[in-house]
């Protein structure tokens, strides 16, 4: 009877899990993520969908992003077709941040200066804006990028450049004090 109770309780919670992700209403997800994407990068954001899944690993997919531009007439910042997370749970409850996978499928990156070679498409982002907060830590043990282009473009003379069809593999760990970024490590290999 104790193995039957001991294996039912992992069975239970993963049901239960289970039912949660049919119940939460992925439209809210790409709601909120475009909300605090906004807020970051200071530019609009679009998110086509999200799909969330708990078998056999959680994972959360976001499909068809982008990032405006500088104007509404611009090129958007960034476009990604997908991508795919895979967290851990359990680390949460000891504020750690524990990613197995983000998967980022086909992104298009354009970096635009004007003149003074300042970045015209970067998202400014000031430090007093920064929100205080806790202490954690976070480790995304492998970040994988395909099939990316990253685009430059001087504005005033028009000189483009354009690297397509770039593979990368990464990992990122580091450590947030105070709600500041106090420590960061990326490794990895461009291909």
């Amino acid at each position: 009877k104790l193995l039957i109770l001991g294996l039912s309780v992992p069975v239970l919670v993963l049901a239960v899990l289970g039912v949660a992700v049919f119940l939460i209403p992925t439209d809210r997800v790409a709601a909120m993520v475009e909300a605090r994407a906004e807020a970051f990068l200071r530019r609009e954001v679009e998110v086509g969908g999200v799909s969330l899944r708990v078998f056999p690993r959680p994972a959360v997919a976001l499909e068809a992003l982008a990032v405006g531009g500088a104007t509404e007439d611009a090129p958007p910042l960034a476009t990604v077709r997908r991508v795919l997370l895979r967290p851990r749970l359990l680390p949460l409850l000891s504020k750690q941040v524990v990613v197995d996978e983000i998967i980022i499928d086909s992104p298009r990156l354009l970096v635009e200066v004007d003149s003074a070679g300042q970045f015209a498409s970067a998202a400014e982002r000031r430090v007093e804006d920064a929100k205080e907060g806790g202490d954690a830590t976070f480790l995304v043990r492998k970040i994988e990028v395909r099939d990316g282009r990253l685009g430059y473009r001087e504005r005033d003379t028009g000189t483009a450049v354009r690297l397509d069809g770039y593979d990368q593999r990464l990992s990122l760990s580091g450590v947030v004090r105070g709600g500041k970024l106090a420590e960061i490590t990326l490794e990895g290999e461009l291909s």
